[in-house]
């Protein structure tokens, strides 16, 4: 159940920004202690210096003076004021002896700095913060004191190391109850910005575990279902919207199945139960030769269209599948178109119906229209136009196919004069199974699957196909496939 909960956007996003927010507050309190220290040492430092001029001022008078030990004489008022002080006071020799110290020192020396030669040298002052057993024994185990060592030349005076040092016990308290507060406050803020992330996390994530329920609760009977429209256009918005876009298109898609499985089972029913009730017939008794040869040619012709209308809806679920073309290779149109024309004069001639094919004819400025793809698609599509045009077509008409290049495609143009297809129904025509009531023109009747074939090889071949009405009459179904790219 625990790593149930670990797993979860929920938990990682609340992870996510207490670990940030920790390593911001600790940077922060990383930060502000060493500025406060920095700052409070620099404070001493200036102190230490103010009491070392001081010093120095009054050794400097009390030689000026003329009085017969400047350095005792002008420094002692100053150490009798440190008698109860933080500070402490001390003067050595410049071979490191003892002169003088504060009384509250006791007899305790402050150690003078290991670089000393250089501070005589270049008559610098050095301030360091100092430890050991000598200064335990003065301010306690954990005791620290900042000194400052100066190396002095006076005029009048030989010369001396002047040393003034501060008590850091203060400093040290202070410096451990601020990394305390720190130590409570640090825990607590994650606390609070681990609750407060949670809660808000819990709120961001609640219009995302809706959608979840929401999706979980469709069914294939459920499909018209949607997602409530959301309150503010953000990122959780914008997927409500894409999800219900994309159920529009899976409710389409869905019922178009639904659809075209139940006219496939009708169609494909209607062969088997020609061929059935036929059979049946010429079981029930003798029959003559003639009789079983006429069953037999029956037989055939459904048995023909039955495997038509198989080879159809392969094609149709390869072009839904969105399949790539195996062994795709240059196809000229020109060939197509007049390959299919000619096989169809036969029946164009029955129905005294002429057919008329305008090729691309290759000049010096156009090339032969050559396109990438397989030719036995490509000759299904082109066929199932010119059947459509010729079974529409009224006697003594004629069906006109038409090859052209535009621009980089190969447009294949086939008109009929025939009735027409009625507004209504132009956007409907590629639909599966869908026949377009025409009785007029007395054309029969087809599988209902062939302008749905010439779509789907049309976009196999990433090509465009669209109808029109023409405005002498009839239909024009115009097609536009790339052309191969020549270098």
């Amino acid at each position: 159940m625990l790593w149930q909960h670990v797993r979860t956007l929920r938990f990682k996003l609340t992870f996510l920004h207490v670990l940030i927010f920790g390593v911001i507050l600790s940077i922060l309190s990383v930060v502000v202690l060493t500025v406060w220290e920095a700052n409070v040492l620099a404070s001493v430092d200036e102190r230490l210096q103010d009491r070392a001029d001081s010093a120095l001022d009054s050794i400097e008078r009390a030689a000026n003076e003329g009085r017969d030990q400047p350095l005792t004489e002008g420094v002692q008022p100053q150490l009798r004021a440190l008698r109860q002080s933080r500070y402490y006071f001390q003067l050595r020799s410049a071979t490191g002896e003892s002169i003088i110290r504060s009384p509250n020192l006791r007899n305790v020396r402050l150690p003078l700095p290991s670089d000393l030669n250089s501070v005589k040298t270049k008559k610098k002052q050095v301030i360091e913060t100092i430890s050991g057993s000598d200064i335990a024994r003065l301010l306690g185990a954990d005791g620290q004191m900042r000194v400052l060592t100066r190396y002095c030349e006076v005029p009048g005076v030989l010369p001396f190391v002047l040393q003034v040092g501060l008590n850091m016990g203060t400093f040290n308290t202070s410096r451990s109850s601020l990394r305390q507060i720190f130590l409570m406050v640090v825990p607590v803020g994650l606390l609070l910005a681990g609750v407060a992330s949670w809660l808000l996390a819990r709120r961001s994530l609640s219009p995302i575990r809706r959608i979840a329920r929401e999706a979980q609760a469709l069914t294939a009977a459920q499909l018209d279902r949607r997602m409530p429209p959301p309150d503010a256009m953000d990122e959780v918005g914008e997927m409500v919207v894409t999800v219900n876009q994309m159920l529009d298109r899976l409710e389409d898609a869905f019922r178009a199945q639904e659809r075209f499985v139940a006219d496939a089972a009708h169609e494909l029913k209607t062969p088997v139960a020609v061929v059935i009730g036929g059979a049946q017939v010429i079981a029930q008794k003798e029959r003559t030769p003639t009789e079983y040869n006429r069953f037999l040619v029956g037989l055939l012709d459904e048995m023909r269209r039955l495997n038509q209308m198989v080879d159809s809806l392969l094609t149709l679920a390869r072009a839904d599948a969105g399949m790539p073309l195996i062994g795709a290779e240059e196809v000229s149109i020109n060939e197509i178109v007049a390959d299919v024309v000619q096989r169809w004069q036969p029946l164009a001639q029955q129905k005294s119906v002429r057919l008329v094919a305008s090729l691309a004819m290759p000049t010096g400025e156009e090339p032969e229209p050559l396109v990438l793809g397989d030719p036995e698609l490509l000759d299904s599509m082109v066929g199932n136009l010119v059947q459509n045009g010729v079974r529409y077509s009224p006697e003594g008409e004629a069906v006109d196919v038409e090859v052209r290049l535009v621009a980089r495609s190969a447009r294949i143009t086939v008109r009929d004069r025939g009735p027409g297809i009625p507004p209504e129904h132009l956007d409907r025509v590629f639909e599966r199974f869908y026949r377009v009531p025409r009785v007029e023109s007395g054309g029969g009747s087809g599988t209902g699957l062939g302008l749905a074939i010439a779509k789907g090889v049309t976009r196999l071949h990433k090509g465009s196909i669209h109808v029109a009405n023409r405005d002498s009459g009839g239909c024009e179904f115009v097609v536009e496939l790339p052309l191969v790219a020549t270098t």
